[in-house]
């Protein structure tokens, strides 16, 4: 669905009409008529006026896009790779603790600060955003080291070769 298809159905979801949604944010009806009809794209300042038009924020107006617009095309790889080793350390303390839950407490500001409960019952404990960063710095700085250790750096031919015989036994 494309930016003006959905600032159209959270405008008729709210029971705007173009005009009362253009008063809302600031903007002139025809401008608006011309996003919902996908012949102008809004600029980002432009998108936040329109959510707050709707009284929503500009994540629940464009969906997850929204943060890709935000840290731009060129650092949503940079952010996915993050995600994925953040993931990838949650996974790993489940696998050595039996149990993660996320948690958060909610700021009046609106942010939230996250926590997890690793462990079972009595053998609990939490650990902060900023440990599960510490622990994310900790395996990339540990990985070459390790990789080290283990690289075969004999050619692939040679390799191959040889699991093909152990595959043959």
């Amino acid at each position: 669905m494309s930016i003006g298809e959905k600032i159209k159905a959270k405008r008729l979801e709210r029971g705007l009409t173009q005009k009362a949604l253009g008063e809302l944010a600031g903007i002139a009806e025809p401008t608006i008529r011309r996003y919902e009809a996908g012949k102008l794209n809004p600029k980002m300042e432009t998108i936040s006026k329109i959510a707050n038009g709707l009284g929503v924020t500009p994540a629940e107006l464009i969906g997850p896009e929204w943060f890709d617009l935000q840290i731009g095309a060129e650092n949503v790889k940079s952010l996915q790779r993050a995600v994925n080793l953040h993931s990838g350390i949650i996974a790993a303390l489940e696998e050595i603790y039996g149990a993660v839950e996320g948690k958060g407490i909610m700021g009046e500001s609106g942010l939230e600060c996250p926590y997890w409960i690793i462990g079972k019952a009595s053998n609990s404990f939490i650990l902060y955003e900023k440990d599960i960063e510490t622990l994310v710095q900790c395996t990339k700085a540990f990985i070459p080291a390790l990789v080290d250790r283990l690289k075969d750096t004999r050619p692939e031919a040679e390799i191959i070769q040889e699991i093909t015989a152990e595959l043959n036994k």
